[in-house]
This record gives C-alpha cells, sequence and structure tokens, in this order.
C-alpha cells in the first residue's frame, strides 16, 4: 500500500514509473532520524499518515531536488540520489 502511494506521488510530479520502491523505518543515509514518531525520529504529521524512508529506482535518470509526499511542505519527502551511475 504504502509503495503504491509513493508511484502515485511520483506521477503526480511528472517523474517516471519506478521500477522498485524499497521502504523502511531505518534511514538509509546516515545522520537522518528513523521515521518513528516518539522514538528519536521526525515528529508525527498526522495520525492516520504513513512516515517511512523509501529508494525509488527510475529506468531513467530524473533531475531534482525531489519532494514527494504529504508532508513535503512541512520539510519532509527530499529524496537525494543514492547512488550515481557512470
Amino acid at each position: 500500500e504504502v509503495a503504491a502511494i509513493i508511484s502515485k506521488s511520483c506521477a503526480n510530479v511528472g517523474l517516471p514509473e519506478p521500477l522498485s520502491i524499497r521502504v523502511e523505518k531505518t534511514p538509509f543515509f546516515h545522520g537522518s532520524l528513523r521515521a518513528m514518531p516518539g522514538q528519536g525520529g521526525f515528529p508525527q504529521l498526522r495520525k492516520n499518515m504513513f512516515q517511512v524512508h523509501a529508494e525509488i529506482e527510475f529506468d531513467q535518470e530524473v533531475s531534482g531536488p525531489i519532494l514527494l509526499g504529504a508532508g513535503r511542505f512541512r520539510g519532509y519527502g527530499l529524496m537525494r540520489p543514492w547512488k550515481v551511475r557512470d
């Protein structure tokens, strides 16, 4: 369900359909907070909203910066490159 929401968010901002989406509560980058409200993580935006870290793979290069999700206007959802292809 969360991957489907992320895929729809990509389409909403004009990105290509993701090849894969990996969702975790633990951040992929050192120095970021866990996606666990009240447990040393980001504050909860709304109780009915998911908070996750996501790794999104596309079949083509995309330009950024990219902001996704309902919290993008509050500092959440900032995406950065995980791997740079040669």
